[in-house]
């Protein structure tokens, strides 16, 4: 289980504070969104040294309960779900 403090201690811990891009769509507001839904899943999973995407997606199944679509967020096992609003 992770909880708030793990992740923050993770983003300090991992000190690239870099959001990646990503091109999923032309909507240049959702791509930004999902950019930095991952980069919170991220931090939650401790997945942000974890290059092989196979091994970060086994990672975010065992970290969450659901890992989320467009228009629902992903939530943590035994934990409240955090939803960000843009």
């Amino acid at each position: 289980m992770t909880n708030i403090l793990e992740a923050i201690n993770n983003i300090i811990s991992h000190k690239n504070f870099h959001i990646k891009d990503i091109y999923l769509g032309k909507n240049r507001v959702n791509n930004m969104g999902d950019a930095l839904e991952n980069f919170v899943k991220d931090a939650f999973a401790d997945t942000f040294a974890n290059y092989n995407e196979n091994d970060r997606l086994e990672t975010f199944n065992q970290k969450f309960s659901w890992t989320g679509s467009q228009n629902d967020p992903a939530k943590l096992e035994d934990c409240k779900v955090i939803k960000f609003i843009a």
